[in-house]
């Protein structure tokens, strides 16, 4: 039987598709800035630029960690084969990045019909770019 794989994303592929999930999805923030990597509001399940990008058994697992996929990582609760195969490949300072992107409120702008990327939001992603591509 043949079986079909997801390409592997790129790290710009990654920004851009953490950016319009964003725009169209709300950030997984719980008080003022406090990222959640998996948590439940009002029925919906909401991840951060990390935890959406894990399995979702794993992402769940880290429910109360709020800090950078780095420090999990070394505290040995976070593994490569944790990620979805579409995104493995990447550097932990890659994810922190990522992760910061998501967290910063001054990054977006919010309103009643979701976010935006800021002035500065739209800096951060062209940095992460020029970083990481």
């Amino acid at each position: 039987m043949e079986t079909t794989h997801k390409k592997q994303m790129t790290a710009k592929d990654i920004i851009y598709e953490t950016v319009e999930f964003y725009e169209n999805n709300p950030r997984s923030i719980e008080h003022k800035s406090v990222c959640r990597y998996y948590m439940e509001s009002y029925g919906h399940e909401l991840m951060c630029a990390v935890g959406r990008c894990l399995y979702k058994s794993k992402a769940k697992s880290l429910t109360d960690y709020s800090g950078k996929a780095s420090y999990i990582y070394k505290e040995g609760d976070l593994k490569h084969e944790d990620f979805k195969k579409k995104y493995r490949g990447h550097s932990l300072s890659f994810w922190d990045e990522l992760q910061i992107l998501h967290d910063d409120d001054s990054c977006w702008d919010e309103d009643d019909f979701g976010n935006t990327l800021s002035k500065m939001g739209e800096e951060h992603v062209e940095q992460l770019i020029k970083t990481f591509s």
